[in-house]
């Protein structure tokens, strides 16, 4: 029930940034904030999320 609920408001760009996982082993990753690309580093340059490495 839940799974249903949160996905009735959302828009298919949401659901997939909620279901996406970071590789941390990638050399590029993909903002999970964001969805800017970026080189391996703690910070997205584009938002600023830390993602904590």
């Amino acid at each position: 029930m839940l799974e249903r609920n949160w996905r009735e408001g959302a828009s298919e760009a949401e659901i997939a940034a909620a279901e996406a996982s970071i590789d941390l082993e990638a050399d590029e990753f993909e903002c999970p904030a964001c969805g800017h690309a970026f080189e391996k580093a703690g910070r997205c340059p584009a938002c600023g999320l830390n993602l904590g490495f």
